[in-house]
């Protein structure tokens, strides 16, 4: 189920904030939580890409290399 925004609010010059429950025409939605957004994972070329830049030996910098890579692609 797709969260929906409680109310929207849109920013008018220097830190002067507008609020609306009803008028999505706002600038940007509010939530009570953050909106849950899908998982974007790594593609098999993305991994080897990764893979061929360290030792095969070394596996918990290759596990941090890939981790970094997966925190880029979702923030």
């Amino acid at each position: 189920m797709k969260q929906e925004p409680v109310a929207w609010r849109k920013v008018v010059g220097n830190n002067n904030y507008y609020f609306d429950y009803n008028d999505e025409e706002y600038d940007e939605p509010l939530y009570l939580e953050p909106p849950e957004r899908e998982w974007i994972g790594l593609t098999a070329d993305e991994v080897w890409e990764i893979f061929k830049k360290h030792d095969p030996l070394k596996y918990m910098e290759f596990a941090i290399a890939i981790e970094a890579k997966l925190k880029e692609k979702n923030t």
